[in-house]
């Protein structure tokens, strides 16, 4: 049942890379509810055969498939997978939006402190916060502490309600 499917993706996981291309190579051809357990264990698994199919899913038509696209490879950071990443930061769905943020947090690189900022006005709640957090984290990993500060601060200004209260929250 339901219960057991997290179970199958772990088991999965424990597999050996061979596993993970194999796990890629079909995934198109699992139904709906097959392939975020699928991608969940390539995750797992850390195989860098699978990593093309993974950034290709970055552009799936399903936004669920695109979270868990960028989520499993914030779990393994390929360096080849950067770029699509950081084009998906204005994803039009805001669940892949925020598993963007969180996959490029994994990667801990500087630049994204920069790239991040603009989200700090983002609609959606969950994206802020994520950005909160990925922000807060870059900034302890580069000694940007002073930066994350003054980037707050300036951010008050220009927006309102909710996204007001994250921010002061975050400085508080």
């Amino acid at each position: 049942g339901i219960e057991e499917k997290p179970r199958v993706a772990e088991r999965m996981g424990r597999l050996k890379p061979p596993a993970g291309a194999a796990l890629a190579a079909v995934l198109d051809q699992l139904q709906p509810d097959e392939v975020p357990l699928a991608i969940e264990a390539i995750a797992k698994i850390k195989d860098p055969a699978s990593f093309p199919v993974l950034i290709r899913h970055l552009e799936a038509s399903d936004p669920s498939l695109r979270a868990q696209a960028a989520y499993a490879l914030g779990q393994m950071t390929p360096p080849e997978a950067l770029a699509a990443l950081q084009a998906r930061i204005g994803d039009t769905d805001a669940l892949a939006r925020a598993a963007v943020v969180s996959a490029l947090q994994q990667y801990g690189l500087r630049e994204t402190f920069g790239d991040l900022q603009p989200l700090l006005t983002d609609p959606d709640r969950e994206v802020r916060t994520r950005v909160l957090s990925a922000l807060a984290d870059l900034a302890r990993r580069h000694q940007l502490e002073g930066d994350l500060a003054s980037v707050l601060a300036s951010r008050l200004r220009s927006v309102e309600n909710d996204a007001r209260v994250d921010l002061l929250l975050a400085l508080g």
